[in-house]
């Protein structure tokens, strides 16, 4: 966990700054904010960080000025991902097919500008019996230069049916077209969940959570947001209080029972240090388990490339988050390399 002094550094400067106003007191230098700003453009956090700092004396430095020409070309992109959401959308309505905008332009809607948010391809939720429908519908349509991933589920979710995430759903205006994405309770589980599947590498995705937390509506449903699974609620809540504490995020409301003020001190050691080491915009790649045998050499490398996370560990296991995982961790990476020795053995066989 040698990089959390890093880390706590660009929860620093994220923090609050999904607002309009009303940021935390900024305590960092100049050659702070030069020290993040690789990991902070590489992560998609520039705009938020741009954003954060615009108002203080770090705007002349020459890192703001990396970070405000991202921002820049970002909201640029913004204007041109709408464009492709409208047309998505409308495609899917002379179809007459039921759809659902997830992630993306979605989390922005909470932000107190959309251009703070950075956007990839298209997420797409549709009912099950329309998703090879909504295949050939793009297909006929010549989408190849938009990203878009259809779903037929939210595998995040896997206990919430369409219907009962299509009888929640909110609209959104996006230019002129009114664009139905999930309702509130369940795009904060979904964001919460799609963090901690993906490891925590990217601090914008802890970014939506806050900003969710921010606009929590009155009368917010916090059991339909916990769902039926006690261990995915359990997460859900560990995530809400990493937001809280990390990013310092100000929810109108929280559950009476299920969050506490302290998330477990292993997730956000675990967050902190994976936000420097992980923090380019891709999940880094696992070492081959073929190199044990390929290099005997390098074992201990090895066996550090391929160690399980402490996250894919507990829910590999199911476990909930408030127990540091490492024996999790062992018996996962005792099983893989088990069915990896077993696959390995058979193929010596059949030479």
């Amino acid at each position: 966990m040698a990089n959390t002094a890093t880390g706590a550094l660009i929860a620093e400067t994220l923090a609050g700054a999904c607002r309009p106003s009303g940021y935390p007191d900024l305590k960092i230098g100049p050659a702070d904010l030069q020290a993040i700003t690789p990991h902070l453009r590489r992560s998609g956090s520039s705009g938020l960080a741009w954003w954060r700092i615009r108002d203080t004396e770090l705007r002349a430095t020459p890192s703001a000025a990396a970070l405000r020409h991202d921002y820049r070309f970002q909201a640029l992109r913004c204007t041109a991902y709408e464009k492709r959401i409208e047309y998505v959308f409308r495609l899917f309505e002379q179809a007459s097919i039921e759809a659902i905008l997830l992630k993306g332009r979605a989390s922005a809607s909470f932000y107190s500008d959309v251009t703070l948010r950075p956007y990839g391809d298209i997420d797409v939720l549709v009912r099950p019996e329309d998703f090879e429908r909504a295949e050939a519908v793009l297909h006929d349509a010549d989408t190849s230069e938009i990203d878009c991933d259809l779903h037929d589920r939210v595998t995040d979710l896997p206990d919430r049916t369409f219907g009962e995430l299509h009888e929640r759903s909110r609209l959104l205006q996006i230019n002129d077209s009114t664009i139905r994405a999930l309702g509130i309770e369940d795009h904060l589980a979904h964001v919460c969940v799609h963090f901690i599947r993906h490891d925590a590498w990217r601090p914008v995705w802890l970014c939506d959570v806050a900003a969710t937390l921010e606009a929590l509506p009155d009368g917010f449903d916090w059991a339909v947001c916990a769902g039926r699974n006690a261990i995915e609620a359990r997460w859900i809540a560990s995530v809400i209080e990493l937001a809280c504490v990390l990013l310092r995020a100000r929810a109108r409301s929280l559950p009476q029972s299920g969050v506490s003020a302290r998330p477990p001190q292993w997730l956000v050691k675990w967050t902190l240090s994976h936000w420097t080491n992980a923090s380019a915009n891709r999940e880094p790649p696992l070492t081959p388990l073929s190199r044990f045998v390929a290099r005997p050499g390098g074992v201990w490398r090895d066996i550090r490339g391929r160690w399980p996370t402490p996250i894919a560990a507990a829910i590999h296991f199911g476990k909930a988050p408030r127990v540091f995982p490492l024996r999790y961790q062992l018996a996962m990476f005792l099983s893989r390399g088990a069915r990896f020795c077993g696959r390995f053995a058979v193929g010596r066989a059949r030479r």
